[in-house]
């Protein structure tokens, strides 16, 4: 956990910042550390950092004849990042406060660089601001969109991963919390303005769960009836495992599968508040050898009419979500990546009894990993048939991306 003496929002975020950078990993790991103290501020300058980190680099590098330490870079990065879209005045704050922090914590060259370097990139930033969206995402992905989808739906895409991710909760209009808006995706609502403590005992009674409305579609297509035999691949940390079981009845069953560790913890947890049907839970590494499937369930409970996989993938659908992806992702995992994909759908597909159906669904916008998987897969599974498919894009949709893909075994 992220620690400060006082509690200071911009401490902790300073803190945390200069943890990433001595040791990068994923941003949800950044977060998870974080005091419950002035949370939410401490997030929300973490996240000015993030979804514009290629771009404050970008700012900053022709003023630095070398890269600075990780707590001195850390406070330069917060600081830009937080004053990116503010008035010039509260720049000034900004700034004033950065040399303070410098002056306390760092030595006195470090704190005359801060100075000097902030006061440069205020009179550059105008300079750049027109290209920020594109700056903000790496090259080969910008190359990779504007050859699938052409120069304007990249831009489009590029400003919708700089916007901020809203928050949904599903739930049923008598469960909704005072403020939130309904959507045009039923028992989907917006919480935009409405206060934690107004939807968190809505979420941890059962009777709602965040989550955006693109998981609704592979829970729509699946068409779960009562009775039905579930089972979720990849299925922590739960949203759409606890949307099935709510939809199941006492003589339905759900088996959710996962590899062990705090995810599958997290999908144990979420599971037990949502519906009462019989739920199994198997944490083990995917795929799961026969041996040891059988050995984890009972013979009348290795089959099953629905299944879902929802595989690991890039997350280029949830990038302003997760803007970190940006930094991570290397045009490499777009291909090994799908050789995972492909050996997950079909261990999945081994489940599936005849007549019942298969859902393969991904967070990725990316056509390797999503139409070339099921073509690969189709192309060695005479007994599947494909009947929809559909990869949403979020500035169309409105939504979060990613590809669902609905199979049947025939």
């Amino acid at each position: 956990m992220v620690n400060s003496s006082n509690g200071n929002p911009h401490q902790v975020a300073w803190q945390a910042l200069t943890s990433y950078l001595i040791r990068p990993g994923k941003l949800e790991d950044v977060m998870a550390h974080l005091g419950e103290e002035n949370r939410a501020q401490s997030q929300q300058l973490i996240m000015c950092v993030f979804k514009d980190y290629l771009f404050i680099e970008h700012a900053l590098t022709p003023f630095l004849q070398r890269t600075p330490r990780p707590k001195l870079r850390a406070l330069l990065m917060l600081a830009v990042g937080e004053a990116l879209d503010v008035e010039s005045d509260r720049q000034a704050r900004i700034q004033h406060w950065a040399v303070e922090c410098a002056k306390s914590s760092l030595s006195k060259a470090e704190s005359g660089l801060v100075n000097a370097v902030l006061r440069k990139v205020w009179g550059h930033l105008d300079v750049i601001l027109a290209e920020r969206n594109e700056l903000n995402h790496p090259r080969w992905l910008l190359n990779r969109w504007q050859q699938a989808w052409g120069s304007e739906a990249t831009a489009q895409f590029c400003v919708w991963n700089q916007m901020p991710a809203p928050t949904f909760i599903r739930c049923t209009a008598e469960d909704a919390p005072a403020g939130a808006v309904p959507t045009q995706w039923p028992g989907f609502y917006h919480l935009q303005g409405v206060a934690a403590e107004e939807w968190l005992p809505i979420v941890r009674s059962g009777a709602g769960y965040i989550q955006d409305p693109m998981t609704r579609r592979p829970v729509e297509l699946l068409d779960i009836q009562s009775g039905d035999r579930v089972l979720d691949v990849c299925a922590a940390p739960g949203g759409k495992s606890c949307w099935f079981r709510q939809k199941l009845s006492d003589d339905g069953l759900l088996v959710a599968v996962d590899a062990p560790g705090a995810r599958l913890d997290r999908l144990h947890e979420n599971l037990m508040r949502y519906g009462s049907a019989p739920v199994l839970v198997i944490g083990k590494h995917l795929p799961v050898s026969e041996s040891d499937w059988n050995s984890s369930l009972p013979e009348n409970a290795r089959k099953f009419n629905k299944v879902l996989v929802d595989v690991p993938c890039s997350n280029t659908g949830v990038l302003r979500r997760k803007p970190d992806v940006r930094l991570r992702l290397q045009p490499s995992d777009l291909d090994a990546l799908p050789k995972l994909q492909l050996s997950l759908l079909r261990w999945a597909a081994a489940k599936v009894i005849p007549g019942g159906l298969l859902a393969y669904s991904t967070c990725s916008v990316e056509d390797v990993e999503n139409k070339k998987v099921i073509d690969e897969f189709l192309s060695h599974s005479e007994d599947f048939s494909l009947l929809h498919g559909e990869v949403s894009l979020p500035w169309l949709t409105h939504h979060d991306g990613g590809g669902v893909f609905i199979l049947q075994r025939v």
